[in-house]
């Protein structure tokens, strides 16, 4: 990173192309409003910066001739894990069928996003998943999930 330390918080918010901005923001507005209604939004925002933190944090120190980081999916993949925590431990929390369009698309999303770049793309996603299971696992020790 070269003393760029800022990367580590700006690379969630740049994206390659409209495509790659649009299909995060799907993915973010279905998968940030079922955790923002069990969470609050003050813990989602938490959960939204720590996993940026520390999954490109992981992320640069093992890939530290890495110049260039984009895309919220960063966030995203944590997200999945936290909503995977969630739905094994409280199967009836989110009250979403399994079928529908979206959760298609979370899955499509899940694996072909891995596809699309490098092999940097499935390390930095698949330390994101790890961030955002270890998150998951704290949050089931809180009293802060609304059931």
């Amino acid at each position: 990173m070269n003393g760029d330390f800022y990367r580590v918080l700006t690379a969630s918010l740049l994206h390659s192309s409209p495509l790659h901005l649009i299909a995060n923001v799907i993915a973010l507005l279905y998968i940030g409003s079922l955790l923002e209604k069990k969470l609050g939004w003050k813990w989602t925002l938490i959960i939204y910066l720590s996993s940026d933190i520390f999954s490109s944090c992981l992320f640069y120190g093992y890939m530290s001739d890495c110049i260039n980081g984009n895309g919220s999916s960063v966030f995203l993949y944590s997200l999945m894990a936290i909503l995977l925590i969630l739905w094994l431990r409280y199967p009836n929390l989110f009250q979403v069928k399994w079928y529908n369009f979206m959760i298609i698309y979370l899955i499509c999303y899940f694996f072909i996003g891995n596809f699309m770049g490098n092999y940097s793309t499935i390390i930095i996603h698949a330390f994101s998943f790890c961030v955002g299971l270890v998150e998951g696992l704290l949050l089931l020790q809180t009293s802060i999930i609304k059931r």
